[in-house]
């Protein structure tokens, strides 16, 4: 069962710290935050409310196509943790064949 929901859209830099201020003024305020994507001038706006809002709600208050998502209760930290933990073991196999494929070409050239 989601813990919250997430709306979210790609605006440039004014759009989004317009769509922004507006998210704020919302009753309950849902928690807003604003980040630049790389340097084509895109911004991802993201506002996180407790109860799941509606699409075209959104939309038609505020002229914006908002993606909406649920949140699940997970452990991101162990979630994260986990995927370091293979992406490691991953690189380390890779590594050790390479290895191993260097020396058999020492071998056989020698």
């Amino acid at each position: 069962m989601p813990v919250c929901w997430k709306a979210r859209a790609v605006l440039p830099k004014r759009d989004a710290q317009a769509l922004s201020d507006a998210l704020e003024q919302l009753e309950p305020t849902p928690v807003v935050s604003a980040f630049e994507l790389g340097e084509r001038g895109l911004w991802e706006v993201e506002a996180f409310f407790t109860e799941q809002p509606n699409e075209d709600n959104l939309l038609n208050r505020f002229g914006v196509t908002m993606r909406v998502i649920p949140i699940e209760d997970e452990n991101w930290v162990a979630r994260a943790h986990s995927k370091a933990c293979r992406l490691s073991r991953r690189a380390a196999s890779s590594s050790t064949a390479a290895t191993r494929q260097a020396a058999s070409r020492q071998t056989r050239s020698a």
